[in-house]
């Protein structure tokens, strides 16, 4: 809160722009950038200089702050705050419940290396801070998908098999059913596709749904399945396999580990 305060005295009140969504940006190029070198006590830019933003976003709710994104339209703001690349919350108010802030942060400027072109860059960062968090009204995140998926676990003496995409984070094998299609059967069709395992048997553990505020919400159906051949990832979707078990060091999601855990505890003797 005392670090908010001081934040404040620094920052001057301004006013967005009806319609425009001020997003959390690292790097963005900026179109028709009027740049003063003479004003900025640097030396005139080369030709062929890179000219780019850094822009910040942050809603700030009961003094803390979160990276997100916000816009304004017809006297209601919409707020959203990021977890990684995505909206993982988002709520809505009315222009009145926030203040705004924007600041002008300074611009670096990184030498050319390797034959690359001059960087310039602005900084600048944007705040939404809730006046009342009480008058804020939770959404569900915009075209957000809702899919019926099968899940496996599959218990093998080495522990329990999980699949990693590109971004290395394990979770339980399976995927979203087709029209018609069970999710006992979209399951052992997964499995098969991206792990080349076969499925002899299949039992129905539990069901489980994401949380609805989820830019992706699977309605999973877990399934036991007994399988034979030999695992190996189909280099598609799924990049690396390996095993689960207590004390591994293997990445899992959380909804892998919560499901795993139910397994153990409920059905696993």
């Amino acid at each position: 809160m005392i670090i908010m305060g001081i934040l404040d005295i620094f920052r001057l009140n301004w006013k967005p722009r009806e319609g425009k969504t001020y997003r959390y940006r690292l790097w963005h190029r900026r179109k028709n950038l009027i740049w003063h070198p003479v004003a900025q006590g640097l030396d005139p830019v080369p030709e062929g200089t890179r000219r780019q933003n850094m822009t910040k976003v942050y809603v700030v709710i009961d003094e803390k702050p979160y990276p997100g994104t916000f816009r304004v339209s017809n006297g209601v703001c919409t707020l959203g705050l990021i977890k990684g690349k995505h909206i993982s919350r988002l709520f809505s108010t009315e222009v009145t419940n926030i203040k705004f802030y924007k600041k002008y942060k300074g611009t670096s400027r990184v030498h050319p290396r390797f034959g690359m072109t001059l960087n310039i860059t602005h900084h600048y960062e944007y705040v939404a801070k809730v006046l009342d968090s009480t008058k804020l009204i939770k959404e569900i995140p915009p075209k957000q998908i809702v899919r019926r998926r099968g899940t496996a676990i599959i218990d093998t003496p080495r522990g329990i098999l999980v699949v990693a995409g590109r971004k290395g984070i394990f979770m339980l094998p399976g995927g979203g059913a087709k029209k018609g299609e069970s999710r006992e059967k979209a399951v052992i069709r997964e499995v098969r596709e991206e792990t080349g395992l076969k499925a002899v048997r299949s039992k129905y553990l539990f069901s489980y749904n994401d949380s609805p505020d989820r830019k992706i919400r699977n309605l999973h159906k877990v399934f036991l399945l007994e399988v034979t051949g030999k695992a190996k990832p189909d280099r598609h979707e799924v990049k690396q396999i390996r095993y689960w078990h207590s004390g591994s060091d293997v990445n899992i999601s959380n909804t892998a580990e919560l499901l795993i855990q139910r397994y153990i505890d409920e059905f696993k003797i």
